[in-house]
């Protein structure tokens, strides 16, 4: 899955977009197999170029995400550790 439903209007790759565009970034610190990283749902410290929280709704966020440097998030239903991206 490609988009994050229960975030911010407009979907999570909106909330990614906008931490982008908003800190002049072309990509963010992935978080997938290759951190080791388990999948969050607390964006308060998320991605390391800043918080996403501040671009959602809800934070903590019902389901899990990890994603790509890109921005592309891949949404799960646990802290699982995060595939291989690109997603």
């Amino acid at each position: 899955m490609d988009s994050l439903p229960c975030l911010a209007a407009g979907g999570g790759r909106a909330a990614f977009d906008s931490i982008m565009a908003d800190n002049a970034l072309i990509a963010v610190t992935a978080r997938d197999s290759t951190t080791a990283s388990s999948a969050t749902n607390n964006f308060g410290a998320l991605p390391v170029e800043g918080a996403l929280s501040q671009y959602l709704r809800n934070n903590p966020t019902k389901y899990y995400y990890c994603w790509y440097t890109t921005g592309k998030a891949r949404q799960m239903t646990s802290t699982l550790v995060c595939p291989a991206g690109p997603y």
